[in-house]
């Protein structure tokens, strides 16, 4: 199961039911149910903030290294002369599939 997966089991089983456009909430929430939620936005925020980070090489890669004429099914290749920004590593690779599992180690 993946932390994201792990973090919205954990939210309260009537508010993952709970929709903001049906409000339908069965009676109105207390300070500690709020706390609650607050505590598990805290924590997808920090879930969120990682996985950008974890992500940032890729992004810059994206915005800088690849052309209009190349499409989604090409492969990506490195062109050292010609790049804006540092290759990508395998640190990178293993940060990001670390980011998107519950284990810090990447399978």
């Amino acid at each position: 199961m993946s932390e994201a997966e792990n973090l919205l089991e954990a939210l309260p089983q009537r508010l993952k039911n709970a929709s903001i456009n049906d409000r339908k909430y069965e009676r109105p929430m207390n300070w500690d149910e709020a706390d609650e939620l607050f505590g598990h936005i805290a924590e997808l925020e920090a879930y969120i903030q990682k996985l950008e980070s974890a992500l940032e090489p890729f992004v810059k890669v994206a915005r800088n290294d690849i052309g209009l004429d190349e499409t989604d099914g090409d492969t990506y290749r490195p062109m050292r002369a010609y790049n804006l920004v540092p290759n990508i590593k395998i640190g990178d690779l293993r940060c990001a599939a670390a980011a998107v599992t519950k284990n810090k180690k990447a399978n």
